[in-house]
């Protein structure tokens, strides 16, 4: 059993090599020792954007905005056969479970593809970050952190083609054939020991979202932190999550919230976890000039199309904990369906919103 053990892990370490080799072959990529980083005080300022505290109009909902469509410069070489590779790395390796309350299989990835339009409309782009979209546009390297099915990078890879992505997470649900020529994905555990499995100082721009489901606080730390350490100097790292703190709600969906809160919390999961990013990034001592923003998104037709959306995604979300809600409530499959039924009919009723974060910083240019 350990010799095939440590077989396994050999070869995934051999293709994570092939990996590392192939992304340095078009520039950069080498290994860094970044030791202690120098303590600087970021300060925390609003997006010069500014914060919308509506919901977006319903007119145009798959409009694209000011974002993300670039020209394509013939003078950047881009790799052809990244797109093919994937290998599955730190799995076996692994000192700490990753929690994935939601399953990961195909609806989940059709979920995650209908919110991927949804975040891009609302936001009028796929990032916030002012700072990295002429090195996007020229060529720069990109790392997506528990990216799912891929969405966010298949639409970004479309709009920066001089660029090359690379995802990783734990489920492979992601394409493992067919992906544009500067995408890759990785099937990998990033709290295994070794973490994000790159060298320091790999990527121009690191992006994560929607993850407060999946780590632990002290995870959170150790993942911030390496998300830090895979950064350029100079690079951008960027956040994204939801604020779980709901107001006025009904009678059911206060029931539906608590008891959801209740499953995170029992797996150690923070559920307003939002709350402490700023702290945790100021933390790692190498990022500085942390910006935030937020926006709110309906919930229920009175947000016309978007929000009958949002709420299909909400609920979809819910359907995902009914397995457990029918064994601990003690309540029949058509009992819950009910439940899902009344939430979305509180929230017209009430006019139910949620609102989104984003944080990004720069890397320090100095963290000797």
């Amino acid at each position: 059993m350990e010799n095939s053990k440590k077989k396994s892990i050999e070869s995934l370490e051999t293709s994570l090599k092939s990996f590392k080799k192939l992304l340095t072959s078009f520039g950069g990529g080498q290994s860094s020792n970044s030791g202690s980083s120098k303590k600087e005080s970021p300060s925390s300022k609003e997006s010069s954007q500014g914060s919308s505290n509506s919901p977006a109009s319903n007119s145009d909902l798959m409009n694209e905005g000011n974002s993300d469509k670039e020209v394509h410069d013939p003078n950047i070489n881009v790799p052809t056969d990244l797109g093919q590779f994937t290998c599955n790395y730190g799995k076996e390796d692994s000192n700490e479970e990753f929690e994935y309350l939601s399953p990961s299989d195909r609806v989940e990835a059709s979920r995650e593809g209908m919110l991927n339009c949804i975040i891009k409309y609302i936001w009028q782009g796929n990032f916030s970050s002012p700072d990295i979209r002429e090195k996007l546009k020229s060529g720069a390297r990109v790392l997506d952190v528990g990216c799912g099915a891929g969405s966010w990078i298949l639409d970004m890879s479309t709009a920066y083609p001089n660029s090359t992505f690379v995802g990783i997470d734990v489920s492979c649900i992601f394409p493992t054939k067919n992906s544009p020529p500067n995408v890759g994905f990785l099937e990998c555990n990033i709290l295994n020991v070794n973490g994000i499995p790159f060298p320091d100082e790999t990527f121009d721009f690191v992006y994560q979202r929607f993850m407060w489901s999946s780590l632990n606080e002290n995870q959170w730390v150790s993942v911030i932190h390496d998300l830090a350490r895979v950064t350029k100097k100079g690079g951008v790292l960027e956040l994204m999550e939801l604020d779980n703190t709901w107001e006025d709600k009904g009678t059911i969906t206060n029931f539906l919230f608590n008891f959801s809160n209740d499953q995170y919390r029992a797996k150690g999961i923070n559920p307003h976890i939002i709350l402490e990013i700023p702290r945790m990034i100021e933390e790692t001592g190498m990022l500085a000039d942390i910006n935030h923003d937020n926006r709110t998104v309906p919930l229920g037709g009175w947000g016309g199309k978007l929000g009958d959306m949002m709420l299909r995604h909400v609920i979809q979300g819910f359907e995902t904990l009914k397995p457990a809600m029918t064994k601990m409530m003690r309540k029949s499959t058509e009992e819950c369906d009910n439940m899902l039924k009344e939430f979305g009919k509180e929230c017209e009723e009430l006019k139910f919103y949620i609102r989104q974060y984003r944080f990004w910083c720069k890397k320090l240019e100095s963290t000797s």
